[in-house]
């Protein structure tokens, strides 16, 4: 039996609307496939504090403008455990020599996620957390040893939009409060809140299409973010 252009058309329209409503549910911590067991509830919140993670250090790096970074790959983990993984390329200076600047940004990115938990839930998960702040550490303390003092943005702009400041020595007792590094990872959330809090509606798109399919390659990212100019 062959249908009609119409009766085609409506098709097509059902599975974008399944699509959409599968989405909505993730977003409000239910589970797809109409899982209606506790376990799978719990599941689809991690999954969904996982997505919402990963998408705050997409937008960190994207809209980081003028110093964007390239992402390759985001993906999340749809078992219990709500891990995910960001792949992209931190700076190692050319020939030889520390560019400040893009130190500074791939600090950002590194604390994009922390921002994004902090924005969306009011609290971050210790696990992932602690991962990224060991890397923006190592970055940290590179620009200490480089004597660099000032970031590539308006800090007063980014602290009127962040309702800063973060102080993260007191969040993390292995950051020494007072310190220049400490100032450097306070400055750096700041940016990376605002970043998020900037582009909420992005991080949302982000995270649905994280939830939907679980893998976000660049090209995935470019339809999200639009083009952009890298500093490479």
């Amino acid at each position: 039996m062959f249908k009609t252009l119409a009766e085609l058309a409506g098709d097509a329209l059902g599975a974008v609307g399944d699509a959409a409503s599968s989405a909505s549910r993730y977003l409000k911590g239910q589970p797809r496939d109409g899982i209606a067991s506790t376990h799978g509830k719990i599941r689809a919140r991690i999954e969904y504090r996982a997505a919402v993670h990963e998408a705050g250090h997409a937008v960190a790096a994207w809209c980081g403008h003028p110093y964007v970074v390239r992402i390759s790959k985001i993906t999340i983990d749809d078992g219990s455990m709500g891990e995910g993984r960001v792949e992209y390329a931190t700076t190692k200076g050319r020939n030889g020599k520390l560019e400040a600047d893009r130190v500074w940004c791939d600090i950002v990115v590194s604390l994009g996620g922390i921002a994004a938990e902090m924005v969306e839930f009011n609290r971050m998960r210790s696990g992932p957390a602690k991962s990224d702040l060991e890397q923006a550490r190592q970055s940290v303390a590179a620009l200490v040893s480089a004597g660099a003092k000032n970031p590539p943005w308006d800090v007063a702009e980014v602290a009127a939009v962040a309702d800063g400041p973060f102080d993260m020595a007191k969040v993390y007792r292995s950051v020494s409060e007072g310190s220049e590094e400490a100032r450097i990872l306070n400055l750096c959330y700041d940016r990376a809140k605002y970043l998020v809090v900037r582009n909420q509606s992005l991080l949302e798109k982000v995270t649905e299409s994280l939830l939907q399919t679980g893998v976000l390659t660049g090209i995935s990212l470019v339809r999200i973010f639009g083009l952009r100019k890298f500093h490479l």
